[in-house]
């Protein structure tokens, strides 16, 4: 069986040439298509397959609309054959179709292809999009998949929901009060460039964090925060442009995560030996930032296992977990922390109150999940 995503086109050119958020709406239709995993036929390709007979099963899309990447995503797993896609009464450009009303509701001329939708309407069942919402468990938050029609919907008021859309539910205050205004800047500016892609946003974060880890090595502990705090802001920004212009990839997201991780524990080991020369402590420096280093860990094999586990993660299970996850440990409080501890020349003392701050917010996931397990409670998010 072929399963397809075919492109039609009612529009005219210019609805459909438009570029709205770095991208036009064929571009991203295609784009979004091929990543969750449709085969395109072409009209050529799909005439002759019902030619010979093949049996297929079709998704026909409506390339003068703007789709949201969820709604095309859920609409290849749940949308059933035979079926629109609607809200309220209108067929919104969507529809799965057997052959035989592929046969019946596609008109095939030379190079172009239109599904008759009044007729698609009046033939297939209606599936309702509302029933596309649920839990986006790497956004850690419920997502309402959209769709927009460029003739109806201002180009800003779209480009706005690709970027709010992109944002993170569940997150630590200052990723969710400080950064999101920056980061949809500097996303907003990207889309003028698409040669600059996420894993490039990515690699250009990995060179800051590496020239804080020299700042740091050396002592020199607040061009190393000002490095260490831009990172907390870019470090958004690929995820963000890679969400609004449809590039994902394997390789980025793990090249983001792990180097993450990298970063931040050879920062704190930067960190350890650059106070060596500063301070006299009865224990060395160094060997509190491997101490740390070990809470750090600790905490995210915590909420590793436990979303491998749980399929939702453990700082986004319920409203108490919530919580802990926006004022908790994480790294835009450790180094927003050390940046005002450099300015006020009292480094070492917000380096031994980060030390506390991760024991102990470590020390609470550990807590939690062995209460989750023991009272067998269930999350308050939907996770299907």
């Amino acid at each position: 069986m072929i399963l397809s995503l075919l492109m039609v086109n009612p529009r005219s050119s210019t609805v459909r040439d438009q570029k709205i958020a770095g991208l036009t709406t064929r571009d991203r239709l295609s784009r979004t298509a091929r990543l969750v995993g449709f085969q395109i036929l072409n009209p050529a390709e799909l005439n002759f397959v019902l030619e010979k007979g093949y049996p297929i099963e079709l998704v026909a899309a409506d390339e003068g609309y703007i789709y949201d990447f969820e709604l095309l995503k859920r609409a290849l797993e749940k949308l059933p054959t035979d079926s629109a896609m609607v809200e309220n009464v209108h067929c919104i450009g969507i529809a799965r179709m057997s052959s035989n009303h592929v046969r019946k509701l596609v008109f095939l001329e030379e190079d172009k292809a239109f599904v008759q939708w009044e007729e698609a309407r009046k033939s297939l069942s209606d599936f309702s999009i509302a029933s596309l919402k649920g839990y986006d468990r790497n956004l850690r938050k419920i997502v309402e998949p959209r769709w927009f029609d460029p003739d109806k919907t201002p180009k800003r008021v779209i480009e706005e929901h690709w970027r709010n859309s992109s944002e993170k539910g569940t997150n630590e205050w200052v990723a969710m009060r400080l950064h999101p205004v920056p980061q949809n800047l500097l996303t907003t500016w990207l889309w003028n460039f698409p040669v600059i892609t996420p894993n490039a946003v990515t690699a250009f974060n990995i060179l800051i964090s590496f020239a804080a880890v020299g700042f740091f090595f050396k002592g020199h502990f607040i061009p190393g925060c000002i490095l260490g705090n831009i990172v907390g802001i870019t470090d958004g920004v690929d995820g963000k442009l890679a969400r609004t212009t449809v590039r994902f990839s394997k390789f980025g997201y793990y090249l983001d995560h792990v180097s993450d991780q990298v970063c931040e524990v050879l920062w704190y080991l930067a960190i350890g030996w650059g106070l060596r020369f500063f301070v006299q402590w009865p224990m060395d420096p160094f060997l509190l930032s491997w101490i740390l280093i070990a809470f750090y860990t600790i905490d995210r094999m915590t909420t590793g296992l436990f979303s491998k586990i749980k399929g939702v993660e453990l700082h986004d299970f319920r409203k108490w977990d919530r919580v802990i996850r926006v004022y908790g440990a994480r790294r835009n409080h450790n180094f927003l922390m050390l940046f005002v501890g450099a300015l006020m020349d009292r480094f070492a003392q917000a380096f031994l109150l980060v030390l506390v701050y991760t024991a102990m917010t470590a020390f609470i996931k550990v807590m939690r999940y062995l209460w989750i397990e023991w009272k067998g409670l269930q999350t308050d998010r939907s996770v299907s």
